[in-house]
C-alpha cells in the first residue's frame, strides 16, 4: 500500500514539474516581436528578389487575392508572378499587434491551397513549387514564398529581422 501512494506522489510530482516547464516554455521562449522596421525587412528582401520571375505588385492584387486591405497593417510587401503560367510569389505582411496573425496566417494558407490547385492538373512543375512553399511567422511579421529560391528568400527575410 505504501509503495502505490509513493508512486502516485512521484507521478504528480513529475506532472506538477511538466506543467511548470510548459508554462516557462510558452511564456519566455515564445517569439518575441522584431523591433526592426518594416521598411528595412522590405529593402533586404527587394535586393534579393530576381525580378526576372516576379514583378511589384499592388494593394490591388492582395485584396482581390488574399482579401486583405494593405491600410490594415504597418507594411505590406507582395511580388506577383509576371505570368498566371507562373507560381512564384512573394508575401511580406508586418501586422499592427499579434492579433491579427491568425487571421493573415489563414488568408495566406487560403491563396496557397488555391495556387496548388490552380496548378495541380496541368502545371507539374508549377505544382511542386506550391507544394514546397514556406511559410515563416516571426513575432507580428508573415513571409509567404513560393519560389524555387524559397530556402534563401526565407534565410534573407531571418536575417534582416
Amino acid at each position: 500500500m505504501k509503495i502505490k501512494n509513493t508512486i502516485f506522489v512521484i507521478i504528480r510530482i513529475l506532472m506538477v514539474a511538466a506543467l511548470i516547464g510548459a508554462v516557462v516554455f510558452f511564456v519566455f521562449l515564445k517569439q518575441q516581436e522584431s523591433k526592426v522596421p518594416f521598411a528595412e525587412v522590405k529593402e533586404q528582401l527587394t535586393e534579393a528578389v530576381s525580378s526576372d520571375r516576379m514583378e511589384l505588385s499592388t494593394a490591388r492584387f492582395l485584396k482581390k487575392y488574399y482579401g486583405l486591405n494593405a491600410d490594415d497593417y504597418d507594411g505590406v510587401l507582395l511580388y506577383a508572378p509576371l505570368t498566371n503560367m507562373d507560381a512564384e510569389e512573394l508575401l511580406l505582411i508586418k501586422c499592427k499587434d499579434a492579433s491579427q496573425v491568425e487571421s493573415v496566417k489563414e488568408a495566406i494558407l487560403e491563396r496557397q491551397k488555391t495556387k496548388e490547385t490552380t496548378f495541380e492538373g496541368y502545371a507539374p512543375e508549377q505544382y511542386d513549387l506550391c507544394r514546397n512553399y514556406i511559410l515563416d511567422e516571426q513575432g507580428t511579421y508573415l513571409f509567404l514564398i513560393i519560389s524555387p529560391d524559397a530556402e534563401e528568400l526565407d534565410k534573407v527575410f531571418k536575417d534582416s529581422l
